[in-house]
């Protein structure tokens, strides 16, 4: 078994990567907080090939996150039980076959640890009023934010996504939840640190056409209502928010990497032999986009053997 993480300001993803291409048969566990983790190939797409490299500040860096690797799933489960951490297995690698496809907590013999799911995704709201343009958001940074109310079961590792309040109404960053500081302001609101990582957004996601996204029908953080700093999301919502969002600025694809996918965004390559298909139902939800006005247009999820994901934008040269 081999552990591989950044640390000290030294990256290991050069490293790591050439463990995946040594060992294409492989798996590992991909820490997602200090007690959970997500079971993947060393083939999963989500990583993308062996051969990129990360940048020189090491914030796309696959290693960001601790690595524990192995040429077998048992191994890993006997040391995620060993260490009392949790197991997500990728449902990408398992359909994909990279990894066993069977329920980990019933498999005869295993030594898997329960289940589990930890991962949470929080909108964090700011106010321009206060925040001006946001400058100080910038990847890589850290900073201290507050809020009256803050969640019970956030924790360290958790994602965040940042939201400008009225009169902006935008999603505007990727971040990450360090941890409450333990102090509390004279107005009773409770200290927390943050990891950017991502600047602002050149291209935001508006208000507007969130609302208009078929995807998001339905989610709280679009309703009107009283504005609470941080926000639940679910799993669903955070990540596709990430993915219209990094469609939208290339530049932040690698923050979370095992969420990036060579098949999402404005230079997504698919298959051949689901070209055809994908143009004759797109042009038909294009049509019914067209005749029943602003309500059909936004995002969709498409299942054409497998789940694929778009955006329908009308624009000015629509006929």
């Amino acid at each position: 078994m081999k552990t591989f993480e950044d640390r000290d300001g030294i990256s290991q993803h050069d490293e790591f990567q050439a463990w995946r291409d040594a060992n294409p048969d492989g798996m590992f566990l991909n820490f997602v907080t200090q007690l959970s983790t997500n079971l993947h190939g060393a083939q999963c797409g989500h990583l993308g090939s062996t051969d990129w490299m990360a940048d020189s500040d090491g914030t796309n860096s696959l290693t960001r996150k601790r690595k524990v690797c192995a040429d077998s799933e048992d191994k890993l489960f006997a040391w995620a039980k060993a260490s009392r951490v949790s197991v997500e297995p990728c449902k990408h690698c398992m359909r994909d076959g990279f990894i066993s496809s069977s329920p980990v907590g019933n498999r005869a013999g295993s030594e898997a640890p329960e289940l589990q799911s930890h991962v949470n995704y929080w909108l964090v709201r700011g106010s321009p009023a206060e925040n001006g343009a946001f400058e100080f958001i910038k990847r890589g940074e850290r900073g201290p934010w507050r809020t009256k109310r803050p969640p019970r079961d956030w924790r360290a590792g958790d994602r965040l996504l940042f939201w400008a309040s009225s009169p902006r109404r935008e999603l505007i960053a990727l971040g990450e939840f360090e941890g409450e500081t333990g102090e509390v302001t004279s107005e009773g609101e409770t200290l927390y640190n943050v990891h950017y990582l991502s600047d602002v957004a050149a291209h935001p996601l508006t208000l507007d056409e969130l609302r208009n996204d078929h995807v998001l029908q339905g989610a709280l953080f679009l309703k009107n209502g009283p504005a609470a700093s941080v926000l639940r999301l679910t799993v669903a919502e955070g990540e596709h928010l990430h993915h219209v969002l990094t469609c939208r600025n290339p530049s932040m694809a690698n923050v979370w990497p095992e969420l990036s996918r060579a098949d999402v965004g404005p230079l997504a390559i698919v298959p051949g032999a689901l070209q055809t298909k994908l143009v004759q139902l797109l042009g038909t939800l294009i049509r019914r986009a067209a005749a029943h006005g602003p309500e059909r247009w936004g995002g969709y999820r498409l299942w054409l053997g497998r789940t694929i994901e778009c955006r329908l934008d009308r624009n000015s040269d629509d006929k």
